[in-house]
């Protein structure tokens, strides 16, 4: 028995795909946006600089590609009075740059393959748009291969652009050529993305039936960040890329924005000098110290938990001019801060003093003309709330009848020689 060994390099999509393996089948694909940073802010900064700070603003999914400026030779470049017109940095320069397209017609369509064997047509839109950027396949022999790159399509004919073929000598060595502007031919093709979104899917194939050409534009935008007039009709402009999946072409020409500057592309280079987009924010910080701003600070809360020695910073909470010190701590004695009390259950001067008992927040009095007995079990029973303490208090009141009679009393005055009656006064 001789066993066969798979060393695939652990891609992403195919853990077991190797150098021979498409790209497209071992390697995802993601979406985003690519723009400029116009602001930053709310970031902390920091003290104790004795420099000003470098900032690096970096992209990753953006910067591994290091697509870097480009600087591009121009001849024939436009002139004004025999006056070559100079570009204006920071001025907008746009290329349109054309691409050439193969269309593949697939008379009896497309058809997807599942891993239980079973097939259908390819011809929903979601599965139709799930090729958009994938490779289109087609073997010639084991050493060449023609590839595409799907740029649109319905169920029966796909787009392909960024053509290309394929070639692998006997060393194992591959080399890749361009200039064929319509390399596929009416033969079988298969899909770099099996999957199509859907991990039932284990290939997408057709026969190509009729081929026919056709050609897209895009423009390829960036912004001058130096030029050089070389006084004999030609010029060296260094662009800024403003558009990350297109690229300047090395042919036609190229024109500012507002100068009207321009000429005929000679070259185009990338320069080294520059760093790649993603990574190639420039960010000024300034940073700034002085000496007297701060003469004292009082604790007012001293905290806990600080290490002898360790570094400090204390922030203002001025909003609107933030001062930011540093200083070291000095942990030598307990702390000291403002007492308070939680509450005001055992200050002498309240009413009763708090004893866990009948003077809680807990217990409860029921005031009746019955003793507590009477009614205690009924009471447990029926409303008592769990975790409350009960007291009963007896509550008499008593009513006396407090009426005055009034009698009719007389009081006489008389003479006292003849006891003759002088004044005579009711009560």
């Amino acid at each position: 028995m001789v066993g066969n060994f798979d060393f695939g390099y652990g891609f992403p999509k195919n853990q077991d795909g190797d150098f021979t393996t498409i790209l497209d089948s071992v390697l995802t694909r993601i979406s985003g946006n690519v723009g400029t940073i116009t602001s930053l802010s709310d970031i902390n900064p920091g003290n104790n600089y004795s420099h000003d700070p470098f900032v690096s603003v970096y992209t990753p999914g953006v910067a591994k590609y290091n697509r870097r400026d480009l600087v591009v030779n121009l001849t024939q470049m436009a002139n004004s009075g025999g006056d070559v017109l100079n570009f204006i940095i920071g001025e907008t320069v746009n290329q349109t740059v054309t691409f050439h397209s193969q269309v593949l017609n697939a008379s009896g369509g497309f058809t997807l393959t599942f891993n239980n064997g079973a097939s259908s047509a390819l011809a929903t839109n979601t599965q139709i748009q799930d090729l958009i950027g994938t490779s289109v396949i087609q073997t010639v022999n084991s050493t060449v291969t023609i590839l595409g790159d799907i740029s649109g399509g319905n169920s029966t004919s796909v787009t392909a652009r960024n053509l290309r073929v394929r070639t692998e000598d006997s060393q194992n060595n591959f080399s890749f050529d361009t200039s064929n502007a319509t390399p596929f031919t009416a033969a079988a093709v298969t899909f770099g993305d099996p999957s199509q979104g859907d991990a039932n899917v284990s290939g997408v194939s057709g026969t190509l039936t009729t081929l026919g050409t056709v050609s897209t534009s895009e423009v390829a935008k960036g912004q001058v960040y130096k030029f050089t007039n070389n006084n004999d009709g030609t010029g060296d402009v260094g662009i800024r890329r403003l558009s990350f999946s297109v690229g300047f072409n090395d042919t036609g020409t190229l024109a500012g924005a507002s100068s009207q500057a321009g000429g005929t592309i000679d070259s185009v280079y990338e320069d080294e000098a520059t760093r790649p987009i993603g990574d190639n924010a420039n960010v000024i910080a300034d940073a700034r110290a002085a000496n007297g701003i701060v003469t004292a600070v009082e604790v007012t809360d001293s905290g806990f938990g600080y290490q002898h020695n360790a570094n400090l910073t204390l922030t203002s909470t001025n909003t609107e001019n933030v001062i930011i010190l540093s200083g070291v701590a000095n942990v030598s004695t307990t702390g000291i801060g403002p007492g308070y009390w939680a509450s005001k259950e055992s200050f002498l001067n309240t009413k009763y003093i708090h004893d866990n008992d009948f003077y809680q927040s807990h217990s409860y009095v029921i005031e009746s003309g019955l003793s507590l007995n009477k009614y205690r079990d009924i009471l447990l029973q029926s409303t008592h709330i769990a975790g409350t303490r009960l007291f009963g208090r007896v509550f008499k009141e008593s009513v006396a009848n407090v009426a005055i009679s009034v009698s009719n009393n007389q009081i006489q005055r008389l003479r006292s020689s003849n006891s003759e009656i002088l004044e005579t006064v009711n009560t």
